[in-house]
């Protein structure tokens, strides 16, 4: 979660069983509304507890990827999404989002759909700016997503942190990544 003034902007909501949690460190923060929830991809760790974000808070908009999955995690989030109806927006492109001095830019999957593990493979990599700080979070890309994104990756001066893809995964295009972003600390969930 990025808070930036009255600004909340969230980046994939953990599994369902710990949406308890998240609501209750939320509100030790004082989070009364989401204005940008963004859903990296829908694997059960990062859609999981959205549903529970969405009936909890008022959500400006959700920023999604483009590959559907057959979960209840899914159904859950698409059903929270019509009873509360907060707008979803597939991106398919990069979309750039200003906050004040915040900015937050969402780049989109090359492909309409991947062969190859295609709900990390479609990963939304979202990279927020504040002054000369960069943080780039990376989803679960994989091979295929990371070297779209290479391809039109142009790294931002100053300091950056890394959310390494994949829960740290080592892949082919991994080194090709953290070389490109050179990154000053990179933090791997897992």
């Amino acid at each position: 979660m990025i808070l930036h003034g009255d600004n909340v902007i969230m980046i994939d909501t953990g599994l369902r069983k710990n949406a308890d949690e998240l609501i209750e460190a939320l509100d030790e923060l004082g989070v009364g509304e989401i204005d940008a929830l963004i859903i990296s991809h829908f694997d059960k760790d990062h859609v999981g507890g959205a549903a529970e974000i969405l009936r909890a808070y008022d959500v400006g908009i959700v920023y999604q990827s483009n590959s559907p999955k057959d979960s209840d995690e899914y159904e859950e989030y698409l059903k929270a999404l019509e009873k509360t109806g907060t707008k979803a927006v597939t991106v398919t492109d990069t979309t750039d989002l200003r906050f004040g001095s915040l900015t937050v830019s969402i780049d989109g999957p090359g492909q309409d759909e991947y062969t190859v593990d295609p709900s990390n493979n479609s990963s939304l990599i979202t990279t927020v700016a504040f002054g000369t700080n960069t943080v780039l979070f990376a989803g679960d890309a994989e091979d295929l997503r990371i070297t779209e994104f290479l391809e039109d990756y142009g790294r931002a001066e100053g300091s950056l942190i890394l959310k390494v893809p994949y829960h740290g995964h080592m892949q082919q295009t991994l080194s090709a990544l953290v070389e490109a972003a050179a990154p000053d600390a990179a933090v791997i969930p897992c």
